[in-house]
């Protein structure tokens, strides 16, 4: 329970960090967004490898620069696109999350084959035999 609450008062701001509202505005989705052009180094191919727009790429990534409050990546030099130092810390802490939540994905579904085991119950004939 005291996770929970940890969790909760993280996210809500309540524990003293700076960034507490702002991490309530992230997404999965664009973290996720973000990740994929850090790995492609291309708006495009992030877009193709997300089956989604580039616009929509390009939106992602703006919404989560004005969260982050820097810019992630340098437009400078269009080929391949290069992260900005904050960039490179974000996608360090991304990949922690994603790895976090896929060991707590891959518990739960252990969990869940555990309890959903079959059981036999057999009895003889006589009682107390």
């Amino acid at each position: 329970m005291n996770l929970v609450v940890s969790a909760y008062n993280r996210v809500k701001g309540r524990t003293g960090g700076v960034v507490g509202s702002r991490v309530q505005s992230l997404t999965l989705h664009q973290l996720q967004v973000f990740a994929a052009v850090a790995q492609e180094g291309s708006f495009t191919r992030a877009a193709q490898d997300l089956f989604v727009s580039e616009p929509t790429v390009s939106e992602q990534i703006k919404l989560l620069e004005q969260v982050v409050g820097a810019s992630l990546f340098s437009r400078a030099s269009r080929r391949p696109i290069r992260m900005t130092m904050a960039g490179e810390k974000l996608v360090e802490a991304v990949n922690q999350v994603f790895g976090c939540l896929e060991d707590a994905l891959r518990d739960i579904a252990a969990l869940q084959r555990a309890t959903e085991g079959r059981v036999a119950f057999g009895a003889g004939r006589g009682f107390g035999a």
